[in-house]
């Protein structure tokens, strides 16, 4: 099985419990483009569920940008 890895906002209970499972967390914003380029860094697979944000759109072309930069090779995206 491959490895997980979980990105998060801020530390909590569902990042401990993730933690718990078997992820490594990284904590990191969506808006900053280096914790996003960080996150993809390695990964081959990425699953975005991007919470109801104030400024949603910039979040999702961050996204969007590093994953093109790092060339995911599969993306589900859940609204």
């Amino acid at each position: 099985m491959d490895p997980i890895l979980a990105f998060a906002k801020n530390p909590g209970a569902l990042s401990d419990l993730l933690k718990a499972l078997g992820a490594e967390i990284q904590i990191g914003n969506l808006h900053d483009i280096d914790d996003v380029r960080l996150a993809h860094k390695d990964v081959q697979r990425v699953y975005f569920c991007a919470p109801l944000l104030r400024n949603a759109l910039n979040a999702s072309t961050v996204f969007a940008a590093t994953a093109q930069e790092h060339k995911l090779g599969s993306i589900l995206n859940h609204i």
